[in-house]
C-alpha cells in the first residue's frame, strides 16, 4: 500500500511541487543530474531560480552506483 501511493504521488505531483519548495529556500541549492538521464525538463528551468545544477558525466539515476567518484566530486561542488 505504501509503495502504490509513494508511486501514484510521483505520477501525480505535489502541492506546492517541489521545484516551488527548492526555489523558496533561502540558502545555496543544487540539483544533480545523471548525463544519461538528460535532457530533462528541469534542467533548463533550475538555473533561471538561482539553482545550480551539476552533471555527473557517465551516470543516468543511479549515480552512486554508476559514477560513484563522479558523483562524490559534483557533491563536493555542490557543498562548497
Amino acid at each position: 500500500m505504501a509503495i502504490h501511493r509513494e508511486a501514484k504521488a510521483r505520477l501525480l505531483g505535489g502541492t506546492p511541487s517541489w521545484r516551488a519548495q527548492l526555489a523558496a529556500l533561502a540558502m545555496p541549492r543544487s540539483v544533480l543530474f545523471g548525463k544519461r538521464s538528460l535532457p530533462h525538463p528541469n534542467l533548463s528551468d533550475l538555473p533561471g531560480a538561482g539553482i545550480r545544477v551539476d552533471i555527473v558525466p557517465a551516470a543516468g539515476h543511479s549515480m552512486r552506483w554508476e559514477n560513484p567518484s563522479g558523483l562524490a566530486r559534483a557533491l563536493r561542488l555542490a557543498l562548497a
